[in-house]
């Protein structure tokens, strides 16, 4: 049967107001459309589509479960690609490399100034985040706006590593009881050098994963 523009419009808009995700409503309307268009009698393209929700994906309960399933089920994924590049540091032949790294930070330390650790540091925290902003909407807060499973997981990679540079500088000085105390500057290098190369591997990792398993790229 045909359907119409308007009434598409109209299918697309209540899957708007009900789905989470934007693959989740593209999977559906499409799924909808060829099956409106395929049946053989005129119809209620509205109530056929209310049909085929209920009947075949258990209704927006099921649909809202469904995404559920399928975001824990990338994040587990995408979870254990990252841990797996990070964990392929610390084995042949890369261990060599953080081991080398290791040493140069920690006989550099005496003659690098402690400012320029903490833009080294910062800079690795904000690695991820082109990534991350290159498939982020520019207005989120817009009621066209709706996150896609992609973007949620590659902005919980990019503002991990910023959350944690912020622990950095303001959790030492809380535990110490001292306010004047910051990490990167009156911290022992012996310290600071382990938390900078962890830092650098989680850095590169999470771009590795970005790029890899979530195929985001910065440049077209």
């Amino acid at each position: 049967m045909k359907i119409t523009e308007q009434e598409q419009q109209d299918i697309k808009s209540v899957l708007w107001q009900n789905i989470k995700f934007r693959e989740t409503i593209d999977e559906v309307y499409d799924h909808i459309l060829s099956s409106v268009e395929e049946m053989p009698t005129e119809g209620n393209p509205g109530a056929i589509a209310r049909n085929i929700i209920n009947t075949e994906f258990g209704g927006w309960d099921g649909i809202k479960e469904s995404e559920q399933e399928r975001l824990k089920a990338v994040r587990k994924y995408v979870g254990n690609r990252l841990w797996q590049y990070i964990k392929n540091w610390f084995s042949l032949p890369l261990i060599l490399l953080t081991v080398l790294i290791a040493i140069g930070i920690y006989n550099m330390a005496g003659y690098i100034p402690r400012r320029v650790l903490f833009l080294v540091v910062f800079g690795i925290a904000m690695m991820p985040l082109p990534y991350w902003l290159k498939i982020a909407p520019c207005n989120r807060f817009s009621k066209k706006y709706k996150p896609s499973i992609k973007e949620c997981i590659a902005e919980r990679i990019a503002t991990f590593g910023i959350s944690i540079f912020n622990c950095l500088l303001f959790l030492p000085g809380v535990l110490l009881n001292d306010e004047n105390y910051k990490f990167l500057r009156d911290g022992h290098i012996a310290i600071i050098t382990p938390v900078v190369i962890l830092y650098l591997i989680y850095g590169i990792s999470s771009v590795k994963v970005l790029k890899e398993d979530l195929r985001i790229s910065v440049v077209k």
